[in-house]
């Protein structure tokens, strides 16, 4: 598949009525597992990224997951970016939303940290979540990618139809990057059964709409 097909056809001109159905698509959230932040600056309330290069805006929300380094679990949030500082390349943003793993794990984490040393403790580890523009069974093109990943790259990630649903793994390639548009266009080289299913459940649901 190339990353055009990706794309959904034009009405050609007397067939308005013509609809692509990948435009009804809903979005996925996309997790590739090659591009994770570490972060000592965190709280129940807010987090500080160091090293960010992501194209965020102050107000926006976004999803993503976090876990620690002495922990396998993984817990899910939301986020709403408050400061961005391009030029030190930090961003500082509140979750809106913590999953009850995510509030488990900062319990925990937090009890791990000496009073006079609060930025010695537990490292989070955070992967902020990619936005698909559209998708199918074939391959998906990713909104908001800033990584390093490059064309003919195979790589690993998560997919989610929404932000609580359990993740599908997935093995890809990269068919193309695009730094300007900030976009990744992928093939899918596997998709385990869950994961496939999960995908034909949100076809299935879409076109039922």
């Amino acid at each position: 598949m190339h990353a055009t097909t990706l794309r959904a056809a034009q009405p050609s001109a007397g067939k308005s009525s013509f609809r692509d159905k990948r435009y009804a698509m809903p979005c996925l959230l996309v997790e590739l597992l090659s591009g994770v932040h570490e972060t000592r600056h965190w709280s129940n309330a807010q987090l500080i990224l160091r090293d960010f290069g992501g194209d965020l805006a102050v107000g926006e929300e976004f999803t993503g997951t976090f876990m620690f380094d002495d922990n396998p679990a993984c817990g899910l949030f939301q986020a709403c970016a408050v400061r961005l500082d391009p030029a030190r390349r930090l961003a500082g943003a509140e979750f809106r939303w913590l999953s009850p793993a995510a509030r488990d794990l900062i319990a925990d984490a937090q009890a791990a940290r000496t009073p006079d040393a609060p930025d010695r403790g537990p490292l989070m580890k955070v992967s902020i979540t990619q936005p698909t523009i559209n998708w199918s069974l074939s391959g998906m093109l990713l909104g908001r990618y800033q990584g390093a990943l490059a064309e003919g790259q195979s790589f690993r990630g998560l997919i989610r139809l929404e932000k609580t649903q359990e993740p599908g793994p997935f093995a890809a390639s990269v068919i193309r990057a695009n730094p300007e548009r900030h976009t990744l266009a992928l093939k899918f080289q596997d998709l385990p059964n869950g994961t496939f299913a999960l995908l034909e459940a949100a076809i299935k649901k879409s076109n039922a709409n």
